[in-house]
């Protein structure tokens, strides 16, 4: 017979590469995150290439010599940047909020509908609509 508390200090021993892991990941994904955030404000209908749109911002940090117009800076600062900014935060909520549904009901895969959210969303938006 196999002594327990054996297997309980091989089972930990296995997890800890996977736990060195998940401290990796939220790093990584940040850095994506703000790498895919400076591409989507270069992309639009005057498009900027991210060297500058990484000076542009930047530059209301530390004193940088500017080398673009001031129409790219505006459309940077004053449009991009604020759309790119609720995207981040919206998103961010929608998991806040999908992470405790899930804490809440203990289910990983529990969906807005137990609670009667969707109904509501959807008579939310018709309301919306209609004002």
């Amino acid at each position: 017979m196999l002594d327990r508390t054996a297997d309980r200090g091989l089972e930990s021993r296995r997890s800890l590469p996977a736990a060195a892991r998940d401290h990796a990941v939220l790093p990584a994904l940040l850095l994506l995150l703000a790498a895919l955030a400076v591409l989507s404000i270069g992309m639009g209908r005057v498009s900027i290439p991210p060297d500058r749109v990484v000076a542009i911002l930047a530059s209301k940090v530390f004193p940088i010599e500017p080398y673009w117009t001031s129409s790219e800076e505006l459309i940077v600062l004053n449009v991009r940047l604020p759309r790119i900014g609720a995207a981040i935060m919206v998103g961010a909520a929608l998991a806040a909020a999908g992470a405790a549904y899930q804490n809440l009901f203990r289910n990983p895969i529990v969906s807005p509908d137990i609670l009667g959210v969707s109904a509501g969303a959807g008579f939310g938006a018709s309301l919306a609509v209609m004002c």
